[in-house]
């Protein structure tokens, strides 16, 4: 019995290193010594007599055995977390309403699809999705929890942080071949730059990070927007160059049609948030709900790595 508690959280253990990328993120989060979370790692390693993670001086990533088993390790795992809960919970399954909001589209692109299968898994429920790049008044539209990306600055609200988005530079493939391709950032000065303007946001100039080297650019363009469909809809209308995050772009991003510009350079990266007024941080749908993202959106890898 031992030696299967001992795998069972060897397990739980190498699914988060994987998840996180870092073994001093997983030792942060878990509240032990990085050494044990590498010993964990190594005993498992040899209880399977392979190498499940390839170590480097600068990064950390599964084999292609490793990646199998991670793939299994989750599906096990999420069945067991799904039985203990269902126990503890008892009969009372989650039901009613909950009213969602978050920007158009993140929402439509990022959130839905993890909403697809928090909804199977409790048939009971009812979503009122609001899908909106403005900032919601949660009391007075009713909003139970809503999904925000950037820094929160409205008063008297809870913000669970869910992780980071990393942020870079686009264009269509069309547009580079058509104006060039920049290959330092005072080249972006010669190019169209599709602007993100909003109320409480307006970037005259991107600040762009290389190593340890910061970059502060200037850039103009015939086009500014205040939502991210649009910047999208820019990019692909071949306009010009935007910083985004990657999930704007992903199927365009795999077909070549998009591409990165300035890969070896990044803007600051995107905190999402979970929000909802504290009367509502005891409601167990909103607590299901925010548990649920945050594991589909680390399945998917949609934040970036904890250093």
């Amino acid at each position: 019995m031992g030696g299967q508690m001992d795998t069972l959280q060897a397990m739980r253990t190498l699914v988060r290193v994987i998840e996180r990328g870092s073994f001093s993120a997983v030792a942060r989060e878990l509240n032990v010594s990085q050494p044990t979370v590498s010993k964990q790692i190594q005993w498992l390693e040899q209880h399977l007599g392979g190498t499940l993670l390839a170590r480097s001086t600068r990064q950390l990533a599964p084999t292609q055995e490793g990646w199998h088993y991670y793939e299994q390790c989750r599906a096990i795992l999420q069945s067991i977390d799904g039985l203990e809960h269902r126990f503890r919970e008892g009969r009372d399954a989650l039901a009613g309403v909950l009213r969602v909001a978050a920007p158009a589209a993140f929402g439509r692109l990022e959130l839905v699809p993890g909403i697809a299968g928090f909804l199977e898994e409790h048939p009971g429920l009812q979503i009122e999705l609001v899908l909106s790049d403005d900032i919601h008044d949660l009391r007075r539209e009713g909003i139970d929890v809503a999904f925000r990306c950037g820094a929160i600055k409205q008063p008297g609200v809870v913000a669970r942080r869910m992780g980071e988005i990393p942020c870079q530079l686009f264009a269509s493939a069309a547009y580079l071949q058509k104006a060039g391709v920049p290959v330092s950032p005072t080249e972006l000065s010669q190019h169209r730059c599709i602007g993100y303007q909003s109320e409480s946001l307006a970037r005259p100039a991107w600040l762009l990070r290389k190593g340890e080297q910061w970059f502060t650019v200037p850039v103009g363009g015939p086009l500014r927007c205040n939502s991210s469909d649009g910047l999208r809809s820019a990019v692909l209308a071949d306009i010009g160059i935007s910083f985004a995050q990657p999930w704007l772009f992903r199927s365009e991003l795999e077909s070549g049609r998009v591409l990165a510009v300035l890969p070896d350079y990044h803007l600051p990266a995107m905190p999402v948030h979970a929000v909802y007024l504290p009367d509502r941080r005891g409601q167990r749908r909103v607590r299901a709900l925010v548990r649920h993202m945050q594991q589909f959106w680390q399945s998917t890898r949609l934040f970036a790595p904890e250093p």
